[in-house]
């Protein structure tokens, strides 16, 4: 019999803490929102887990992969006084 893939549980924690926030999410983005930036993702699974960013990362793009998790990007614009300035971030839903 074949050992476990320790990946398995890293990746059930990472889809149960996406699927945990879409469950009390109030809207699609935002604070309370069903998506949620990686960085931020990334961050709390290290802090309640002890997960590593290489682990995560490896993990994340799996299930991106696969379809099991959605990314989109947004842009939002900034136009302070003489220029405008694009800054884009990541969510995983």
């Amino acid at each position: 019999m074949a050992a476990p893939n320790p990946n398995d549980e890293i990746r059930r924690l990472m889809l149960r803490y996406v699927y945990d926030r879409n469950a009390v999410a109030t809207s699609k983005r935002g604070k309370r929102g069903s998506g949620v930036k990686i960085s931020d993702v990334k961050k709390e699974l290290k802090e309640r887990h002890g997960l590593t960013q290489q682990r995560m990362m490896s993990n994340l793009t799996y299930l991106l992969d696969r379809g099991w998790m959605k990314e989109d990007e947004v842009k939002k614009e900034f136009k302070p006084g003489s220029g405008a300035t694009t800054v884009e971030s990541v969510t995983a839903r």
